[in-house]
């Protein structure tokens, strides 16, 4: 993906979060992450971003039957909110966050602790390179 240029961010990094995409999360992420600072959000939490992802992965996959990857927890774990929530397929976005913000269910909390430990770290994964750089020079100055 080719983005603009900018003096002020490093885009090139930026422009590598989608570089393998054969796993959809990169895209709902950065969307949940886009539609939460629209709203005004300037903090987030990872269970509003996970919540928001589902939310957003809901329709395309309940009713279209999309596959969202070869191994796609998102898609797993909507398929197992409608089993267990028994919700069509048409539910409003607000309903469905609402239950998620309230669900206490290990079924549907355990696939969303794992979205939670993987999507952010594989998304940061293109910044990491100039993240470890960085560390190494801080490291190794002398004091």
């Amino acid at each position: 993906m080719q983005l603009p240029y900018s003096d002020e961010l490093e885009i090139q990094y930026l422009s590598r979060l989608f570089d393998n995409t054969s796993e959809c999360y990169k895209f709902f992420w950065f969307q949940a992450i886009v539609t939460k600072v629209l709203e005004g959000k300037s903090v987030l939490t990872y269970e509003e971003l996970i919540d928001e992802m589902i939310a957003d992965a809901w329709y395309m996959v309940t009713e279209y039957h999309l596959n969202l990857g070869p191994r796609d927890t998102l898609e797993r774990v909507v398929h197992d909110i409608q089993k267990i929530s028994g919700m069509k397929s048409s539910e409003k976005k607000s309903v469905l966050i609402e239950y998620l913000n309230h669900c206490q269910n290990p079924e549907i909390n355990r696939p969303k602790r794992t979205l939670t430990r993987n999507v952010p770290y594989r998304l940061q994964a293109p910044f990491m390179h100039q993240l470890k750089e960085k560390a190494g020079k801080c490291l190794n100055r002398s004091w």
